[in-house]
């Protein structure tokens, strides 16, 4: 069997779920993947997949579709038993977010795009990839192949051990914006101005330069990630933050995919009341941020460790990852 993977996203650096799931494939099928060149915009990204679907369509026995927007694009391409489609976000509630400012017309876009959710997932496609449990419930309404795959850490390969006999630091990977909570993480360093706060990814908030506990590095691919995190641990045991607000339904309900790399380290998670996080907090793998205390024990910090690494292995492992992509596949 051949599969084509099609996505939006630009691939630089590649997307580590998109690559996990072209690694496990390629032990049984071949797999190929196509994406747009960067700094194309919405219409040019999808009209270039287009025609490139269009052009290969016939050398392929299946497809996995990411992006709402991109299966309208292709879907009356691909017959509806060859066609899986992938849902990372609650995509009428982010593109209305993203593209639409007044609050009406935002709703309008909402019931717009929901419809033909429904009826592309409904009448057009075989089965479908749901990123976060909240979203799979959804789905399944629509299509009863509708299957909860949360991302797979690329972590989870590598000896890691994150030490609770180290002094505390704390970790930011992502976008750091307000909306993914960069005003709360700079109130706690002002506050706690003797712990290190590092801040990896990219950096969209203006950060006071007289904190000079707060230590900066750009985007990088997941095994420079590693090494950097796991040098970190040299020297502390880290804690990471989760602060995603809110602000519409697909921030609401999405699965963060740094709370999950987390996990796979034994990372306890400093988060919100955000369902997704505050579910893994709940469980013990993390404090709420109203609630941290910064004087943890090392048996506290070890507690918070394991039960992280638990809810990891229960949830989230490769295993899982694979053994329910391999079901997808083969529906």
């Amino acid at each position: 069997m051949k599969i084509l993977i099609i996505t939006p996203y630009h691939m630089q650096p590649p997307a580590p779920r998109i690559l996990k799931e072209i690694e496990i494939l390629k032990e049984k099928y071949e797999v190929e993947i196509i994406y747009p060149p960067k700094n194309l915009g919405v219409f040019q990204r999808n009209m270039f997949l287009f025609k490139k679907v269009r052009e290969i369509k016939n050398s392929y026995d299946k497809f996995i579709v990411y992006d709402l927007l991109t299966l309208f694009f292709i879907v009356f391409l691909i017959d509806k038993n060859k066609l899986i489609y992938e849902v990372l976000d609650s995509f009428p509630e982010y593109y209305s977010y993203k593209f639409i400012k007044n609050s009406i017309l935002k709703k309008i876009m909402e019931v717009v795009l929901e419809k033909i959710e429904y009826i592309l997932s409904k009448y057009f496609v075989k089965a479908i990839i749901a990123n976060s449990f909240i979203l799979s419930k959804r789905l399944e309404k629509y299509n009863s192949k509708t299957y909860f795959i949360p991302y797979t850490s690329p972590f989870e390969a590598f000896e890691f051990y994150n030490n609770p006999d180290k002094p505390l630091a704390f970790l930011y990977i992502g976008l750091f914006n307000k909306e993914k909570g960069a005003d709360e993480i700079l109130k706690l360093a002002q506050v706690y101005k003797d712990y290190k706060f590092f801040i990896i990814g990219d950096i969209k908030y203006d950060i006071d330069k007289n904190l000079k506990n707060i230590v900066i590095k750009d985007r990088m691919d997941f095994q420079k990630l590693f090494d950097y995190i796991n040098n970190l641990s040299n020297n502390y045991f880290l804690v990471g933050f989760s602060l995603i607000k809110s602000i519409n339904k697909s921030y609401a309900i999405q699965e963060a995919n740094k709370d999950i790399d987390y996990l796979s380290l034994g990372i306890p998670i400093i988060g919100n009341k955000r369902e997704a996080t505050y579910n893994k907090i709940k469980e013990g793998a993390g404090i709420l941020i109203d609630k941290f205390n910064i004087n943890l024990s090392n048996k506290e910090k070890k507690e918070l460790s394991l039960k992280s690494h638990k809810i990891y292995n229960k949830l989230y492992s490769n295993k899982f990852f694979k053994n329910n992509l391999l079901k997808v596949v083969n529906c």
